[in-house]
């Protein structure tokens, strides 16, 4: 692995990072209508994910340049 700046032995053998648990309810509730939200929760149809990714360029007003 590669580190930018001094590394000690303390860094190599550091212990793990232990997170939180989490409500994944809540994380989904709160990020469902983001781009990523929807991409992530398996509950939303793929086919609208992918229809929705279509849309965006028309959007973003670059279509027919991506």
């Amino acid at each position: 692995m590669a580190f930018f700046g001094k590394t000690d032995q303390a860094t190599k053998h550091s212990k793990p990072l232990q997170l939180p648990q989490i409500n994944n309810e809540k994380v989904l509730k709160k990020f469902e209508r983001t781009l990523v939200g929807r991409v992530l929760n398996l509950e939303i149809s793929e086919s609208r994910v992918k229809a929705m990714l279509a849309f965006l360029p028309t959007v973003w007003r670059c279509e027919g340049r991506v």
